[in-house]
């Protein structure tokens, strides 16, 4: 297992962003989130060669729009890479 550092918390962290726009992962269209599904697999996959587990976490960020449009909301998932025994404790 990774040792506990600050560098076991952080490395790898990123954020799956869909290109279509949308409000939240659960209102996406059925073929995005499967590609969704498809590369949370593969990030597991990847995390757990190194010893690691990962939580994915989505959040919604209020964005502006292009044009002048106003204010829009937009999905993100955290990707969160984390030793093997915090996961187990993860909800």
């Amino acid at each position: 297992e990774p040792s506990s550092s600050s560098s076991s918390w952080t490395g790898g962290q990123c954020f799956i962003v869909p290109l279509p726009h949308c409000e939240s992962f659960v209102g996406l269209d059925e073929e995005v989130w499967q590609e969704v599904h498809r590369f949370q697999q593969s990030l597991r996959n990847m995390f757990r060669r190194e010893g690691r587990e990962v939580l994915f976490l989505e959040t919604v960020i209020r964005t502006s729009r292009g044009g002048g449009g106003g204010l829009g909301l937009q999905a993100k998932m955290a990707v969160i890479p984390v030793p093997r025994r915090v996961e187990r404790d993860a909800p």
